[in-house]
């Protein structure tokens, strides 16, 4: 008797774990029934995006066929008024196209009432820790964000466009160099292209030349490839624990993550003693690195760990997402050529390009820039942008406590009724005549 009550919970988990995973819509229903507490005024729930894919939900459709995610969340909202409710694992969101729900979800009222936990994911956390854009407490964010801005503040663009500009034409320089030595077209994977290329920019802005050699950047680089390409591609890393497994990948990822703590803990412990002794390397002038192992005027510092989480939090923020966004731009440009020539002649047209220049002087290039970006963000994604901590109600519509809220990016980039019938459409020229209010609401 007493082994048959042991087994029977055991039992009814193998059985609802079949159910989950053979029966159609199953686990969609399931959550439906016990997580999505999101009503409609007429007390109709709002309606999930399906398919809802056990574990994952609606994260397994974005990694397998982001454009069918967006046609369903585009259908699913027309449906509801402008309101879908997705799952980011078990978790609900609430989305939506509604431009003045989206002002709202960004007001003040709705930051005061929300939060935002990043360390649920847990190479994030491992890596980044208290990094600026890990924080969830607006009072240590704002603490934190008083630090940071000496080295990420828009006053530093022009020191850090130097760099950037430097790299680029060494880039374009090997480019060219591999043309000639082949006496004609070459193979190039655009993608690893612009990959090395953002590494060194952002590498040389956050730690500046000092006595690094490439192999060491590109050791970094791929140590970051490991951690989190790894993680964004293996969908098995958003599992609660599933890092700290005896697994493989799971150890490769803390080997990985182990490694970039030391090499950064050896150079922020470096650059500190030599401030000390007032030998300032002149090439770490002008960094994020310098920048952060100041003083603050109360005379407040970060420690060693909060400099090297927020050099790496910038770092992370800059790799992947420019490296991705000018991959797709140069092959929107390739498949336009007309919009290529027009974006070439207008920089040409400028015998030297500064800095001021590039912020204010090459406007269709801007376009070209921000259609990419409309088109093929990088950064997208189906769970809320926060968490509101208490319910709220918009037209009618009452949605939960600790539920997400937000925009899937792509989708809302795509979206007709704000675009128009040519949302698909890569058309830089949009955003010369576009009202600039609306695109900036919408350009989430």
């Amino acid at each position: 008797m007493l082994a048959l009550i042991i087994s029977l919970p055991i039992l009814g988990l193998l059985v609802f774990l079949a159910l989950c995973i053979y029966v159609d819509g199953f686990y969609g229903d399931f959550l439906d029934l016990v997580r999505n507490h999101n009503y409609h005024e007429d007390g109709r729930k709002l309606e999930s995006v399906r398919p809802i894919a056990f574990p994952w939900g609606n994260f397994q459709l974005l990694k397998d066929d982001p454009e069918k995610l967006v046609k369903n969340l585009h259908e699913t909202m027309d449906r509801n008024d402008g309101f879908a409710v997705t799952y980011f694992l078990w978790n609900p969101n609430v989305l939506s196209n509604n431009l003045e729900f989206m002002k709202r979800v960004y007001s003040t009222e709705i930051l005061k009432k929300s939060r935002r936990d990043l360390t649920k994911i847990t190479i994030w956390e491992r890596l980044f820790g208290r990094g600026l854009f890990m924080l969830s407490d607006a009072n240590e964010w704002k603490k934190s964000h008083k630090v940071c801005i000496r080295g990420m503040g828009s006053k530093f663009l022009t020191d850090y466009y130097v760099t950037v500009q430097e790299v680029a034409d060494k880039s374009v320089a090997r480019l060219e160099e591999k043309i000639k030595l082949h006496k004609g077209p070459i193979e190039c994977e655009i993608r690893k292209f612009f990959q090395d290329y953002t590494l060194e920019a952002i590498f040389l802005i956050a730690f500046g030349k000092g006595d690094s050699k490439p192999e060491e950047r590109r050791r970094v680089a791929d140590l970051f490839d490991t951690a989190i390409g790894t993680q964004e591609s293996d969908m098995r890393f958003t599992l609660p624990g599933f890092i700290d497994m005896p697994f493989e990948t799971p150890r490769k990822i803390r080997s990985a993550i182990k490694e970039l703590q030391e090499y950064g803990a050896r150079v922020v412990k470096n650059h500190r003693t030599k401030m000390k002794e007032g030998k300032i390397d002149p090439n770490a002038k002008g960094t994020l690195l310098s920048a952060l192992c100041e003083k603050a005027e109360d005379g407040s510092e970060f420690s060693d760990t909060l400099v090297l989480e927020n050099v790496y939090s910038f770092m992370f923020a800059g790799l992947d997402t420019s490296s991705t966004a000018l991959a797709h731009a140069m092959i929107h440009l390739a498949r336009h050529p007309a919009v290529q020539e027009k974006a070439r002649k207008e920089a040409l047209a400028h015998k030297e390009v500064d800095f001021e220049i590039v912020m204010n002087g090459l406007p269709y290039l801007a376009c070209v820039a921000r259609e990419a970006l409309r088109l093929c963000p990088p950064i997208n994604g189906i769970g809320g942008n926060r968490e509101i901590k208490e319910g709220i109600t918009f037209n009618g519509k009452r949605i939960a406590k600790d539920t997400g809220i937000g925009a899937c990016q792509l989708a809302h980039h795509r979206n007709p009724k704000i675009w128009g019938k040519d949302a698909e459409v890569f058309r830089p020229d949009r955003h010369m005549k576009e009202d600039v209010y609306r695109l900036y609401i919408s350009y989430v």
